[in-house]
């Protein structure tokens, strides 16, 4: 454990392998003044430090894409409910014997 911090928020912890050279873990006693509100925005003391973001955009070939991939899937769904009724219809209409010599 080295003592070389230059913040009070520092830890006296060694920083984790591959953190940017300054860049320590945060100290047990800073992390009181870290909070988070009701929208899910980070604050530092006072200062609003991040934001969640709760909007995306999509390009107009993803749109596209999407529009594609949706329309594909429900175009799927109703053609098997189309040959699950089909099925079903057949059977009320074939007699349980002949049901029963096909599955010999």
């Amino acid at each position: 454990m080295t003592h070389d911090r230059k913040h009070w928020a520092q830890s006296n912890a060694e920083p984790e392998e591959g953190a940017p050279a300054g860049v320590r873990p945060i100290s047990l006693e800073a992390l009181n003044h870290l909070g988070v509100d009701a929208s899910g925005d980070l604050y530092w003391i006072d200062t609003k430090i991040l934001t969640a973001k709760k909007e995306f955009r999509l390009s107009i070939f993803q749109g596209l894409l999407a529009s594609v991939t949706a329309l594909s899937a429900a175009i799927a769904a109703g053609a098997a409910c189309v040959s699950v009724y089909i099925d079903w219809n057949e059977s009320l209409s074939t007699p349980s014997a002949q049901i029963e010599n096909t599955s010999k």
